[in-house]
């Protein structure tokens, strides 16, 4: 079942006010979720949990909560990088919208503190049929989930490997609602297709300057407002595009 180790499910709430700590769910209208609440189950996962493989049939649709969920592909060198994060403003599973019954990547629950509602590819394929506020609200997202991507490849080409570095770790920041994150900077060169010297380098500068802290896999940002400063604008436009309205 693509890799996912599956938790004991539970139903999601009948009530809408309690739906779900996805933004795309819970922003629906009462009516139109309720149409879809006996669709969804509720599971946590493990860090580093594979949701999809890259090119292996959509089984389920993620819908998370806080948590940081990055899709990753390879680079010509063979080393895996990311093109896009999700958290709780979005979904996993695009492909099923842009036309492939396959993933477009990997999926990998790289931070995770929520959990994520899960509904059937056949469930949510027969909703995104159907007009209404359901598919409105799931072709806003993928429309800005293609540009936010498009914007990230072109980041990882353009930009420096700090600003990248502060990119990042106001992302995930965000997506966990959260100053402390559980991450390596083996992780971090990873997800950024920087060599581990070299994040390790940014992150000490970093730590001089009394911008963050880092000791055993875990890093605590101390001025968020000086870290904004020197990510590149590519963290503006992206938080932009993935406002939900």
């Amino acid at each position: 079942m693509n890799g996912v180790h599956h938790h004991a499910a539970t139903a999601p709430h009948a009530s809408h006010v309690d739906a779900s700590p996805n933004l795309l769910l819970s922003g629906l209208p009462d009516e139109a979720f309720d149409a879809i609440a006996p669709d969804l189950t509720f599971r946590r996962f493990r860090s580093k949990e594979i949701l999809h493989r890259a090119g292996e049939p959509i089984k389920e649709v993620y819908f998370p909560g806080r948590g940081l969920y990055a899709i990753t592909t390879m680079n010509d060198e063979g080393s895996m990088i990311e093109v896009a994060g999700v958290g709780r403003e979005g979904f996993l599973g695009i492909g099923a919208v842009l036309g492939s019954e396959n993933a477009i990547g990997d999926t990998v629950v790289e931070l995770e503190a929520e959990g994520a509602h899960v509904m059937s590819i056949a469930a949510f394929q027969r909703e995104f049929q159907k007009p209404g506020p359901f598919r409105d609200t799931i072709s806003r997202y993928t429309r800005a989930f293609v540009a936010s991507m498009m914007q990230s490849v072109a980041c990882n080409g353009l930009h420096s490997a700090e600003a990248r570095c502060c990119r990042w770790l106001l992302d995930a920041c965000d997506r966990l609602e959260s100053s402390e994150l559980a991450v390596t900077h083996e992780e971090m060169g990873m997800l950024l297709g920087l060599r581990r010297p070299t994040v390790t380098l940014v992150m000490s500068e970093l730590a001089r300057g009394g911008i963050l802290t880092y000791a055993r896999g875990r890093i605590r940002i101390l001025d968020r407002q000086r870290l904004e400063s020197l990510a590149c604008e590519c963290y503006e436009r992206v938080k932009g595009l993935n406002t939900v309205s």
